[in-house]
């Protein structure tokens, strides 16, 4: 069995992978949160605004407003770049991850987006 955890090839692959998600991640959601008073200073993220015009239009009752339809569509917008993002980071990074772990038979990276 292969010792991966000190490959060098392994560490400089899965390291740029690892560095490209967290930067996805802090566009998508507020990683900075320690306690509640974090949530006073600190922007909300893609997460955040989704969930308020969820619950905008859940209790806006018959008809929603033009403007929560109008607030949803732009963050479905900004869903879809991020997940284009998200597959990219897949394609490129995890998958020469993956690729190096089934060269070496080593358990693979399960990707976060099919």
């Amino acid at each position: 069995v292969l010792d991966s955890g000190n490959n060098g090839a392994l560490k400089a692959l899965s390291e740029k992978a690892i560095n490209k998600l967290n930067d996805w991640e802090n566009l998508v959601t507020q990683t900075g949160y320690k306690t509640y008073e974090d949530e006073d200073s600190m922007p909300p993220m893609l997460d955040v605004h989704i969930r308020h015009v969820f619950d905008v239009i859940d209790r806006a009752g018959a008809p929603v407003s033009a403007g929560s339809l109008q607030r949803l569509s732009d963050l479905r917008e900004q869903w879809v770049i991020a997940k284009a993002q998200l597959v990219a980071i897949t394609e490129n990074e995890l998958s020469q991850v993956n690729e190096w772990a089934q060269e070496n038979n080593v358990l693979h990276v399960a990707a976060p987006v099919e």
